[in-house]
């Protein structure tokens, strides 16, 4: 009798609905969205820049949409690469996957003019390190996209170990002579409040060949268990 009750009693399982959703789900959907009418306007481009009797203004206005869309595939590309291997509801969570994914990212990045060398070095292996994730990703992302702005030299990217601390450092050469009304500005979409959030420090230094840019993250001494 109770083999026929019990089944009566028993929950059914949940049906799956949109709070199931991760963040990597979120990230993807949000990926393939952008990339989708990106590559329409690709399509579009080459089309217009293929169409007979073109007149240069045209093929080069084609070069150029191509190139901007491509660029914005890359940066959505991006964006997937530093947050695919990252939980960012914990506070702790492992920065080697994302500066691997910043070697990848400097092989891919149209920003990064020229042949470009991207160099990490580390004491061991995985660095965990306590903050927000998104932030910390987000910063890395600034700082590597500014040092692309200046010069064409390699770009170091140097971790350097303290006790409580995590420094990374990127610098890259910068050409003999700087671009014409460079002024090394460094427009970081980060505030004060922000970087105060995970206290951490923000330093840029320029140097007389040398753009060096470094952020200190507060170390943790492990992972949580995932």
């Amino acid at each position: 009798m109770w083999s026929w009750i019990k089944p009566l009693l028993q929950r059914p399982p949940p049906v799956p609905s949109a709070h199931s959703f991760d963040n990597r789900d979120a990230i993807a959907a949000l990926i393939h969205e952008i990339n989708n009418p990106l590559s329409t306007l690709v399509n579009a481009a080459f089309a217009l820049s293929e169409q007979a009797g073109a007149t240069p203004e045209r093929r080069q206005f084609a070069q150029t949409l191509r190139g901007e869309a491509r660029r914005i595939h890359h940066l959505a590309d991006t964006m997937g690469m530093l947050c695919r291997h990252q939980n960012v509801e914990h506070a702790n969570f492992d920065l080697t996957d994302v500066l691997n994914d910043l070697l990848l990212l400097a092989r891919l990045e149209p920003g990064l003019r020229g042949e470009r060398q991207l160099l990490i070095r580390s004491s061991e292996g995985p660095l965990p390190v306590r903050g927000d994730a998104e932030l910390i990703q987000q910063v890395l992302w600034n700082l590597l996209l500014n040092a692309s702005h200046h010069g064409v030299g390699d770009i170091e990217l140097e971790v350097q170990l303290q006790r409580k601390q995590v420094k990374l450092c990127i610098c890259n050469r910068c050409p003999q002579k700087p671009p014409a009304n460079d002024g090394m500005t460094l427009d970081l979409s980060l505030s004060n409040y922000i970087l105060s959030r995970h206290r951490s420090t923000l330093c840029l230094i320029r140097h007389d060949d040398r753009f060096e840019a470094s952020f200190i993250l507060q170390r943790t001494r492990r992972l949580e268990v995932q």
